[in-house]
């Protein structure tokens, strides 16, 4: 059966491929223009977190230190407890 102005149209096979090409053509394409946006997520973004916790570290160590005055370092001395704890255990 064929409809009135159809007698000479044809088919083009269409190749599968092209949608996914496409695609990634225009996920490259908007990629190249969030460059930013991707160094600040990627990068940036842990290394301030991790910035971040070394300096509250810090701030708490120096707090926890200024709290007990008469007793020295106090993280200093905790360390050396267990430090002498395990070379006890191994003998």
């Amino acid at each position: 059966m064929t409809f009135i102005g159809q007698e000479n149209v044809t088919f083009v096979k269409k190749n599968k491929s092209y949608p996914v090409r496409a695609l990634t053509r225009k996920t490259i394409s908007y990629q190249k223009r969030q460059i930013f946006v991707n160094v600040c997520c990627i990068a940036l973004c842990p290394f301030m977190m991790v910035a971040i916790a070394g300096i509250l570290a810090i701030l708490i160590g120096n707090l926890v230190n200024n709290a007990h005055p008469s007793e020295g370092n106090y993280i200093k001395r905790l360390f050396d407890i267990n430090l002498i704890k395990q070379k006890e255990k191994l003998f």
